[in-house]
């Protein structure tokens, strides 16, 4: 008798790690590590861009923003940083525009104004964005050569750049020593 509780004992503390560690596995962006979902967008100047057209050649920063909201103007700055930074390197920036399609004149306009060159496209009708799956804007999404997912952050830090640079850097190229 002793022997079956102490087994039984020992099932449930198993079975409570195991609880335990899935638990902490589902607080993880469940793309992490799995295939960035394909899309077909426009941009605002009307190009399509079509991400899967990417794979094996640039490393991809989506970032899912409102621009005309103080937030994500404030990302889509550190964005502009890094898109700086490392475009000739092999990064493209891609922002996918959650700001309704009546405000595009506005758009374009601050997006002008605060010298933002990286592509902006119009997710009308949230389809992109619900396949990403988050749950606040801004969000970036940074997928590797291989269309895999490797780094998801929600809202706004202020050393958000820093954090950037250090998940994009190992994903590009080495740089040429001159």
């Amino acid at each position: 008798m002793k022997l079956r509780i102490a087994n039984s004992t020992a099932l449930l503390l198993l079975l409570g790690f195991v609880v335990v560690a899935l638990a902490g596995e589902q607080t993880k962006d469940p793309l992490l590590g799995k295939p960035a979902p394909d899309f077909k967008l426009k941009d605002l100047k009307g190009k399509e861009w079509k991400l899967s057209t990417l794979k094996g050649k640039k490393v991809v920063l989506l970032d899912f923003t409102r621009i005309m909201c103080t937030c994500g103007l404030t990302v889509a700055k550190d964005v502009q940083k890094v898109h700086e930074k490392y475009e000739k390197r092999g990064l493209q920036v891609l922002a996918i525009s959650l700001d309704p399609p009546q405000a595009e004149r506005i758009v374009t306009e601050i997006i002008a104004d605060e010298k933002l060159t990286f592509p902006f496209l119009r997710d009308v009708g949230f389809k992109v964005a619900r396949d990403y799956k988050f749950e606040r804007i801004p969000c970036l999404v940074l997928v590797d050569r291989l269309g895999k997912v490797r780094y998801v952050h929600e809202g706004y830090r202020n050393d958000l750049d820093k954090v950037l640079s250090q998940k994009i850097e190992p994903l590009l190229p080495k740089e040429k020593k001159k």
